[in-house]
This record gives C-alpha cells, sequence and structure tokens, in this order.
C-alpha cells in the first residue's frame, strides 16, 4: 500500500496525489491518502488569513477531478510506519537531523524509494514533490486523473469560448500571501514587473494577434501596475471558491505565462496543446532552485 501524505492549497494536492499515484502504477500497489491534516482545518487555527479569507479550501481533489479517492485510516499508517504515524512525530521526523529514526517506508522528499528493494511495496510518503520527474512515466494517467468534472458555470463558459477561439495567454499574478504570510514571505519570490513585461514580449514576438487572460489574487494591484499592450481581460469572476475555475481556463489557453505557484504550473501543465509556449520565472524560492519541465522557458 501507498500512503500520500496530503496538505497545503489545490496545487500542492496534486503534486502529492500524482507522486503517490505514479508509484502504486509502478508498483501495482492500492494509493491511499493520509488526510489528517485537514483535521478541524479553520482558517484562524493557522494563522492563514488574507484579506480576511483562507488561503486555501481544504481538501479538494476529490470535488473537482475525477481522480480515484480512498483515505487511510490511522491504523493503516501505524501499519506502515509504526509509532511514526503519530502527528506530531511525522512532523518531526521530515527534519534531516532526525532521519536516523525513519524505518525503510517512512519517505521523505526529496528522496525517492527504492522501489526494487526487498519488492517492498509498502511506502508514507510526505512531503510536496513539486517535480514531474516523480510522475512524467505516467503522464497519461495522470491527466486522465485530472480531468475537471465541475463544468464551468456561464460566466466561465463565455471565457472559454474566447480562449478556445484565439491565441489565448493566460498569465498569472501571485502576491498576497506571498508577501502577507511571513512563512511564505521566507521562502518565495514574488514575481517582478520585469518578469512579467518579459513575458509579454517574448509572446508577443512568438505568438500572432495574442489575446492575455489574466488571472491574480491581486487583482487590482495588477490593473494598476502591469501594462499589457495587447487585447486582454481580467478574469475577475470566480474568488477563493472557485479557484479551480481559474485553473480549468488555464488550462484551456494556446499558452501560458505562470508565477512561481504550483497552481498556476498545474494550469500550464494540464495544457496539452502540443505547440504550446510556457514561460516561468527563474527565481522560484528564495533558498533553492526548481525545475521546470523541459520545453518551458524560464525568465
Amino acid at each position: 500500500m501507498i500512503i500520500s501524505n496530503i496538505v497545503g492549497g489545490l496545487g500542492n494536492q496534486m503534486f502529492e496525489y500524482a507522486h503517490g499515484r505514479a508509484l502504486s502504477l509502478r508498483l501495482n500497489a492500492n494509493l491511499k491518502l493520509d488526510l489528517s491534516d485537514y483535521e478541524g482545518y479553520v482558517p484562524n487555527s493557522y494563522g492563514e488569513l488574507h484579506n480576511g479569507m483562507a488561503l486555501h479550501n481544504g481538501f479538494e481533489l476529490k470535488n473537482i477531478f475525477n481522480c480515484p479517492i480512498e483515505i487511510a485510516t490511522n491504523e493503516e499508517i501505524k501499519e506502515i510506519i509504526g509509532w511514526r504515524s503519530n502527528k506530531l512525530w511525522r512532523k518531526n521526523l521530515q527534519k534531516n537531523y532526525l532521519s536516523f529514526l525513519r524505518n525503510s517506508s517512512f519517505v521523505v522528499e526529496p528522496s525517492k524509494p527504492n522501489v526494487y528493494k526487498n519488492n517492498k511495496k509498502n511506502f508514507f510518503l510526505i512531503g510536496y514533490w513539486q517535480n514531474q520527474e516523480f510522475f512524467k512515466d505516467f503522464e497519461n494517467q495522470i491527466r486522465v486523473d485530472f480531468k475537471f468534472k465541475i463544468p464551468l458555470d456561464d460566466n466561465n463558459k463565455l471565457y472559454s469560448e474566447g480562449i478556445e477561439s484565439s491565441n489565448s495567454v493566460s498569465l498569472h499574478v501571485r502576491r498576497g500571501d506571498y508577501l502577507s504570510n511571513p512563512n511564505f514571505n521566507k521562502s518565495y519570490n514574488v514575481c517582478s514587473l520585469d518578469y512579467y513585461n518579459d513575458a509579454i514580449s517574448y509572446i508577443g514576438n512568438h505568438v500572432e494577434n495574442p489575446i492575455f487572460y489574466i488571472f491574480s489574487d491581486s487583482m487590482s494591484w495588477v490593473k494598476d501596475n502591469l501594462n499589457i499592450p495587447y487585447n486582454h481581460h481580467f478574469v475577475d469572476c470566480n474568488g477563493t471558491n472557485g479557484g479551480h475555475f481559474d485553473m480549468h481556463l488555464m488550462s484551456l489557453c494556446k499558452h501560458n505565462i505562470i508565477a512561481n505557484s504550483s497552481f498556476s504550473w498545474w494550469g500550464a501543465w494540464l495544457n496539452n496543446k502540443n505547440t504550446k509556449i510556457v514561460l516561468a520565472p527563474k527565481n522560484w524560492f528564495k533558498d533553492k532552485s526548481f525545475d521546470l519541465p523541459n520545453k518551458w522557458i524560464s525568465l
């Protein structure tokens, strides 16, 4: 059995699921999800508020996509990692200096489990796993699993019609929580205006008559600061609870300009057009590098 610990918002959940799903297919093992980190989730308890709203909507995969979901029980987790199944220990054992206390089934990012060792098929996976390398051999199945099952509403259908009938380019700006949340601010860069200006220029030089569709958690800032000398639309109808509609629309665009965000990463990855241009920021994190799919362009 493969048990994947799931934490964070939608983009993170997708990486964590995809890694576990790929490993389960490789080993012909059952995949279950550990959702214990969402137990009792309310925004104030995490201190993760931005403009009075939660940073994410809790566990969303089951409602948004067609992926098969089985939930792991505490007993099943304990069966694989023993006394380490205690939530506090699970968190602490991610620290490198305590790695000697893990058993061989307790796998922490960025390690890859040795899937051939003793024909082992039981793993507990914990980490964000934000790299296509963990699931690229099963890309087709991951795309099937991540088919949107919630139909677009009327407002988003209108956007989708324009997107699919033009040389559409999604442009995602993420600022809010990267600036307001001290923990995020320590780790993540905020994409600069220079990055977006360079990306817009690149598209203008390579795409005929582009039309930009702008998505952001800080739309007022975008409207005041970002100069787009092409036809463009601000997609501001979805709000916090409709973020999956934003990702769906991003995936329909012909090309994508993403932020250093797992959310817009998946919007671009789910774009299945062979001729797509994906532009991404070079400086994703403040303290470490970030690997992009081969054909994506970093600026």
